[in-house]
C-alpha cells in the first residue's frame, strides 16, 4: 500500500471538508434567494393593491362627476 506524503494528506483533507461545506453552502444560497423573492413578490402585490386601489378610486369619482354632469345637463 502506497503511504501518503502529508501534503498529500492535508489535500484530501481540505478536499473532504470542501466537498461536505459546498452541499451546505447550495443550500443556504437556495434558501436566502427564496426568502428574497418572497420578500420582493409580497411588496409588489402590496405595491400593486395600492395602485389598483387607486385606479379603482379614480373610476369611481370620474362615474359620479359624469352622473352629475349629465343630471344636471338634464336640468337645463
Amino acid at each position: 500500500m502506497q503511504e501518503l506524503t502529508e501534503q498529500q494528506l492535508l489535500t484530501l483533507s481540505r478536499n473532504c471538508r470542501a466537498s461536505s461545506y459546498f452541499p451546505q453552502a447550495k443550500e443556504e444560497a437556495l434558501a436566502e434567494t427564496d426568502q428574497y423573492r418572497m420578500q420582493r413578490d409580497k411588496e409588489f402585490q402590496l405595491r400593486q393593491s395600492e395602485v389598483m386601489g387607486s385606479q379603482s378610486n379614480i373610476s369611481e369619482e370620474i362615474e359620479e362627476q359624469t352622473l352629475a354632469k349629465m343630471k344636471e345637463l338634464k336640468e337645463l
